[in-house]
């Protein structure tokens, strides 16, 4: 697994605990995933079973994931601002 761990990290900033978690988990499920569509998709009764190969996790992949996830602290964290700037006191 060769990752440019520095680009994800950019990528990432702003991301909470609980985001990073969700992206690493849905980037090294990608390729179960594949495995899981083929073996799915298997005829009954066809003793041939698909030729699989376990793909492995990429920065690519995880840039996707990335793409794909919702930032859950910058948005509460602008909501907060928003708050703060209503209800500050002078």
């Amino acid at each position: 697994m060769d990752l440019d761990y520095s680009l994800l990290g950019q990528e990432m900033d702003g991301y909470s605990s609980s985001n990073i978690k969700l992206v690493c988990k849905e980037a090294a499920m990608r390729p179960v995933r594949k495995i899981l569509n083929a073996l799915e998709n298997h005829q009954p009764g066809n003793s041939n079973l698909p030729v699989i190969q376990l793909d492995t996790i990429t920065t690519a992949g995880f840039l996707d994931m990335i793409a794909h996830t919702k930032l859950s602290v910058k948005n509460f964290s602008q909501k907060y601002k928003a708050w703060q700037r209503e209800f500050e006191s002078v």
